[in-house]
């Protein structure tokens, strides 16, 4: 996973100046395009992300940041979901799904962590009315350190 320089401060500020930080609540989100380092500032999402709306049925799943949906981490330093994430069913074609991304906000906020979507089980999803995309429980892994 990449993080952006955004959410690199804010983890260096409190490793290194107990500044406090925390995210009761991830958002995730999906990505059409490729994502690059050069999209680090954090203030609003990539242009690329899946448009909200009523129109496709498009939004951010909000994901507690707790143990009911994270596994404690390994000793390779892995933390893995441990519960199904669903997005809502479209109601018109979102393209091809290539990444995810998680945010600290439903809607702009803050970009903080982004990959490849492997957790959809291929290099992308081309996803289109009628699908409800899922990501399975134990297949979003995020790698800590």
């Amino acid at each position: 996973m990449n993080t952006t320089l955004y959410y690199q401060q804010k983890l260096g500020d409190l490793v290194f100046g107990n500044v406090a930080y925390s995210v009761p609540t991830f958002y995730l989100g999906l990505f059409t395009d490729v994502l690059s380092d050069d999209i680090t500032n954090g203030i609003t999402a990539p242009t690329s992300e899946v448009p909200d709306g009523i129109t496709n049925g498009y939004q951010r799943v909000p994901v507690a940041n707790d143990k009911v949906t994270f596994a404690s981490a390994d000793g390779s330093g892995n933390v893995e979901t441990i519960i199904d994430i669903l997005f809502a069913n479209t109601v018109a074609d979102w393209g091809n799904v290539s990444y995810i991304g998680v945010f600290d906000a439903l809607t702009d906020g803050n970009l903080l962590i982004w990959d490849i979507a492997d957790a959809l089980e291929q290099d992308y999803v081309n996803v289109v009315n009628g699908t409800v995309v899922q990501i399975d429980l134990g297949s979003l892994i995020f790698k800590v350190g």
